[in-house]
């Protein structure tokens, strides 16, 4: 799924399956950054998700939440923060936020428990290439408890 905060919070494109993202419009930075609003849109959503696949005895791989910013949330945040980082904290999300051209790497930080990372200049496709990379491996392999080798960020991103 997609969530943009620029200018206000919407999701822009429910869950989707990863081939059909291709030809996806690009996203422009646009006033406002409510990422707090967005970032408790997407959790609200995959808790949903989560509960229809347990419901349905779907089994599922912890979940993604990638936060991409290039500035600092204009909103009440913090909440938002710590329920992304007690997830993570707690292996039933990964949190990765990304900071872009000047974002205020702080404070996404808060939004993981582990830091965020620096796009390296606009190295988007490296970024994007990356997360089906690591994708690929998160579902092959064969247990939800082990951990999972990821390809290296050196491409595209440094903390």
């Amino acid at each position: 799924a997609v969530y943009t905060a620029g200018g206000s919070a919407d999701c822009i494109q429910s869950f989707i399956g990863v081939d059909q993202v291709a030809g996806f419009a690009p996203l422009y930075a646009d006033g406002e950054t409510p990422l707090g609003q967005a970032t408790r849109m997407a959790l609200d959503d995959l808790e949903a998700r989560k509960a229809s696949y347990r419901d349905a005895g779907v089994p599922y791989y912890q979940p993604w939440l990638v936060l991409i910013s290039d500035g600092a949330p204009s909103d009440a945040w913090q909440d938002a923060a710590q329920r992304a980082r007690a997830l993570a904290a707690e292996r039933q999300l990964v949190s990765l936020p990304i900071g872009v051209a000047g974002a205020d790497l702080a404070v996404l930080s808060q939004f993981s428990s582990k830091p965020a990372v620096t796009l390296d200049g606009l190295k988007f496709r490296e970024l994007f290439q990356w997360l089906s990379a690591s994708m690929a491996r998160v579902s092959a392999s064969t247990s939800s408890d082990a951990l999972v080798q990821l390809p290296s960020m050196d491409s595209w991103g440094s903390i």
